[in-house]
């Protein structure tokens, strides 16, 4: 889903002995893990919702007292809702007005073939950079829709903030399509920023695990 970079203000990597080194490589894996672990654990519940008989069913009534009752437990979920093929809302957690969103990428990755999909986004829902999980609703072989989950980012940029080497390094999170998902920063986030042509993302793409400026 992500990688992470780490920004060293004022040294470079040669300067890192080689303990400090295993030491920054060891809170990058840590900090990753958990990042993983948070969107695993969503993407699961999102699986689990999306074979149950009243979401297979497409059964609007039936299933927003089951999405508010998730949602309500789920707190870090802003929104869970069930759109047909059209891309048109059936069910919704929030209360809101029914939407559409064909020119989301969760929704077109989904009907596309994508078993499931992630989009750094701002929530049209909450106006906040979010993660956006969705994942097809089946009937037999076929698509009948798309479940999607809209899962705040906070608990990401507090796993990614435990990143810290000396008094001035810090880590930050981009998603596969160079998006900035957790930054000190703040308005990197807001803004959506594309980093990917940062020479720290491009040496992390390569496959460099420690990537430091």
């Amino acid at each position: 889903l992500a990688l992470l970079a780490l920004t060293l203000a004022g040294r470079i990597h040669d300067a890192l002995d080689r303990a400090a080194g295993r030491e920054l490589a060891e809170q990058l894996n840590g900090a990753t893990a958990r990042v993983n672990a948070y969107v695993d654990e969503n993407t699961q519940v999102l699986r689990s919702l999306a074979v149950l008989p009243q979401v297979v069913a497409m059964d609007g009534a039936a299933q927003t007292p089951m999405l508010r009752a998730v949602a309500g437990v789920r707190t870090d979920l802003s929104l869970l809702h069930v759109t047909d093929t059209g891309a048109r809302d059936i069910a919704r957690s929030d209360g809101k007005p029914m939407g559409e969103f064909p020119d989301r990428a969760w929704f077109t990755d989904v009907v596309k073939g994508k078993e499931v999909a992630f989009q750094t986004m701002i929530s049209r829902a909450t106006g906040k950079p979010s993660l956006a999980i969705s994942t097809r609703v089946v009937e037999g072989n076929e698509i009948v829709g798309v479940i999607q989950a809209t899962m705040g980012l906070a608990k990401v940029a507090a796993a990614v903030n435990t990143v810290r080497v000396g008094k001035e390094g810090y880590a930050w999170l981009v998603d596969d399509q160079d998006k900035v998902m957790a930054h000190p920063d703040a308005g990197k986030v807001s803004e959506q920023a594309a980093a990917g042509d940062h020479p720290l993302v491009a040496r992390a793409r390569a496959g460099d695990s420690t990537v430091v400026r």
